[in-house]
């Protein structure tokens, strides 16, 4: 049977079978954030273990070794991620109140993510309406962001954070700009378009990673309902549509 210190590790629950349990170290709690994934502070994987170990009277021929260091090793299983990036933006709106000016934006960079797929997915007028369409979204969405969402991003999370997200606007209009001139069903416009959304994606990761928690901290909710009510107006008269 595995020492004190291995069953600390892996946690024994009645009948022989093994759960999660407590942590050395200070370590939190190993936890499933859902049923297929596993917390990575604990395993560093995103994948689901098999539980069971080489024991008698526990698990089998497959079950895993004590390796060199001392750790059991349990056998994992890849497990695609199911929920794409605009349906976890439109959960986090979801959490917080109607016109609330991060609600907005995590619901306009949902919107973003769902145009950008039409475009990679599609082609011919199908393709050129959805780029047009993404090409007018942007514009009016990073024009109400720079007058409203910066000046604030200045105060709440600093002047940095505030002038690298309007440089990665700058940029990703100059790339705009190029696909413009582009047939939209080239090779071309496919390979410049796929750096472009990836450039887009991280952009707002970044807002939402540095700049939507000051934000939330740093303005009251009757202040966010009011900052949304001027980043909507900012966005419809740029073009945008509400």
């Amino acid at each position: 049977m595995p020492d004190e210190a291995d069953r600390s590790m892996l946690g024994f629950a009645s009948g022989g079978s093994v759960t999660l349990g407590r942590v050395r170290s200070g370590l939190p709690r190993c936890r499933a954030r859902s049923p297929r994934r596993v917390d990575p502070i604990c395993f560093g994987v995103t994948a689901r273990p098999r539980f069971s170990v080489g024991y008698p009277g526990i698990g089998g021929e497959d079950s895993p070794k004590k390796s060199d260091f001392g750790v059991y090793v349990f056998e994992t299983h890849e497990v695609e991620d199911t929920v794409n990036e605009a349906d976890k933006d439109r959960a986090e709106a979801a959490k917080l109140p109607a016109g609330d000016i991060v609600a907005i934006l995590y619901t306009q960079h949902a919107a973003v993510r769902d145009v950008m797929d039409t475009v990679e997915s599609t082609s011919g007028s199908e393709r050129k309406r959805a780029f047009e369409e993404l090409a007018t979204m942007l514009k009016a969405h990073e024009t109400a962001e720079e007058s409203v969402v910066r000046p604030v991003t200045q105060q709440t999370a600093g002047a940095e954070v505030a002038t690298a997200r309007n440089a990665e606007e700058d940029e990703a209009n100059q790339v705009l700009a190029t696909l413009k001139t582009l047939e939209v069903d080239s090779a071309d416009f496919d390979a410049k378009f796929a750096d472009f959304k990836t450039a887009v994606s991280d952009h707002a990761e970044a807002e939402e990673h540095d700049e939507f928690p000051s934000i939330l901290t740093g303005r009251t909710v009757d202040e966010r309902h009011e900052l949304g009510l001027k980043f909507l107006a900012a966005f419809e008269a740029s073009g945008g549509t509400i």
